[in-house]
């Protein structure tokens, strides 16, 4: 998992994005004419369907459902950003410009967000940050659980137990015994989202621990590498190397 680095200044304060640009986190591809159009990752929920969820949306897709919004539902999305820490401008179920921005802002910093490695979607990610505060005290670190579900461990098991025993797939007991001792360590290593703050307002924020994908994967081939299974297969292929250079048994 990525140790976090700064995924955003202050809310309040901050440059909102323009549309057609596109910034450090976001990806960007070129409309006819040359604009360049944002992306931006909306949700990393698992869901029981999806469980490796992974949903995108563009920054003209965003626009367009803003303004398609009915004055009723602009307010509503607009005193979540507000309750959030966004500067939303006077809340009057028009298009404004400022209810434009602080929208397409928090977007941006969900898809940072997520890109750190947190399990979030739009609601879930501006409850967050109201539930964190905005007040003039401390902001209090933020701490996410992460736990692999089955499927996404089956697969990584069994790619890593081929490619070092040789068989096609790991035991229902193995997937089983691994599975616990990838939750195990996920449980010892939450994410946490730690906040600094300036006259009030967060001015940013740093994401650390973790065990994704990357730190799972690592600790499963230092584990099954030290099994006398894979021993005995890295000492055939060497054994084989070996024959292989000589041109075969004579």
């Amino acid at each position: 998992m990525p140790v976090g680095k700064s995924s955003g200044v202050s809310k309040v304060a901050k440059q909102q994005p323009v549309a057609g640009t596109a910034d450090a986190t976001s990806s960007g591809g070129f409309l006819a004419g040359g604009i360049m159009d944002v992306s931006y990752i909306t949700s990393s929920i698992p869901t029981a369907a999806n469980p490796n969820n992974v949903q995108k949306t563009t920054q003209k897709e965003l626009i367009r459902k803003f303004l398609e919004m009915s004055p009723q539902e602009r307010i509503g999305i607009g005193n979540q950003l507000k309750g959030a820490g966004y500067k939303v401008g006077g809340l009057t179920g028009q298009a404004t410009t400022d209810l434009r921005n602080a929208y397409l802002k928090a977007y941006d910093d969900l898809n940072q967000e997520i890109i750190l490695g947190q399990q979030l979607d739009f609601n879930t990610f501006l409850s967050r940050e109201k539930s964190a505060g905005t007040g003039s005290g401390p902001r209090k670190p933020y701490v996410q659980d992460q736990e692999i579900n089955d499927m996404s461990a089956k697969t990584l098991i069994d790619g890593i137990v081929k490619s070092l025993t040789g068989r096609p797939t790991a035991s229902p007991e193995e997937v089983a015994k691994y599975t616990a001792m990838i939750r195990n360590q996920q449980k010892k290593n939450p994410l946490v989202t730690s906040y600094t703050t300036s006259g009030g307002q967060t001015t940013g924020s740093k994401t650390t621990g973790g065990f994704g994908a990357q730190e799972a994967q690592q600790f499963l081939i230092d584990k099954i590498s030290q099994g006398d299974e894979a021993k005995a297969t890295r000492a055939l292929d060497a054994y084989s190397t070996i024959v292989g250079m000589f041109g075969g048994l004579r």
